[in-house]
């Protein structure tokens, strides 16, 4: 199921933006480091008018998400 995140999604988010950065840091080590995104700039991003965060749950768990933004010119 797709839905709109919720605070409570935060944990399972930046796990997953953990993985991320984990698996890409193999990819590509010279420009991604493994690391964690910080709860604050998840909470931004889901309080901001500007941006929007969806999550698929499978059985009721996080296992994806998009993070969509409108660039300001």
């Amino acid at each position: 199921m797709i839905r709109k995140v919720t605070c409570d999604d935060i944990p399972a988010i930046a796990e997953l933006y953990r993985e991320q950065f984990r698996e890409m840091s193999k990819l590509i080590p010279d420009f991604i480091k493994e690391g964690d995104q910080s709860v604050e700039f998840l909470e931004k991003t889901i309080s901001n008018d500007d941006s929007d965060i969806l999550v698929y749950e499978n059985d009721g768990i996080v296992v994806g998400f998009i993070l969509l933004q409108t660039k300001m010119q």
